[in-house]
């Protein structure tokens, strides 16, 4: 599926963290993320088709398509707002229902359905990672560690999770790019909530 980040620049802006997230209070809310992620792959699905038939139109005629007297042009136009429309309510969707949450979606969590909780282990800043599927919390990583940094949440773990909030400041010289994804791609920002479009 192509990167909703690469269609929607603001993806990746950041804020500092609004709380500290216990696996408990993490796993409630595991249901509420796989039916905002089923939402999403409806608007998804739109979208790829419409970018299908744009590309498709773009095979046929060429730089021609966007010509005046092109017979096809009125569809070009209607195509790519409705592109632009999907991906509005991709926006609206994630902003009315994730980020106040206060999750982060990591730089490429749209596609791959990875959303991180922060959390404290032994008075730092981590995140309690999710992926689509998973019916709890089984991993965290490392703010600086992306998804192959993941390591399972062992019950010892878990009673350390959600303590104290790190002062503020502590994790502002982190590395920012860390990936995410799983699919090898670097990402921006990897210290705070993420905000923006999807």
């Amino acid at each position: 599926m192509r990167s909703m980040e690469r269609e929607c620049p603001d993806m990746d802006e950041a804020a500092p963290f609004q709380r500290a997230f216990t696996v408990g209070e993490a796993n409630a809310l595991v249901p509420a993320l796989e039916g905002v992620f089923g939402d999403l792959d409806e608007h998804q699905r739109a979208l790829a088709a419409h970018l299908d038939r744009i590309q498709i139109l773009d095979v046929l005629w060429g730089r021609d398509l966007s010509k005046p007297g092109n017979p096809d042009r009125k569809e070009f136009l209607a195509e790519r707002t409705a592109v632009r429309d999907t991906l509005h309510r991709i926006d609206a969707l994630v902003s009315a229902r994730l980020m106040p949450l206060g999750v982060r979606v990591p730089p490429g969590g749209l596609e791959h359905g990875l959303v991180d909780f922060p959390s404290t282990l032994d008075g730092r800043w981590v995140f309690l990672c999710w992926k689509r599927g998973e019916n709890r919390i089984r991993s965290w990583h490392e703010l600086d560690g992306g998804f192959a940094g993941r390591q399972p949440l062992t019950p010892g773990v878990s009673a350390r999770m959600g303590g104290p909030v790190p002062a503020d400041g502590e994790f502002a010289d982190l590395d920012p790019g860390d990936d995410e994804s799983g699919d090898g791609e670097r990402g921006e920002g990897g210290n705070g909530t993420t905000r923006g479009t999807a």
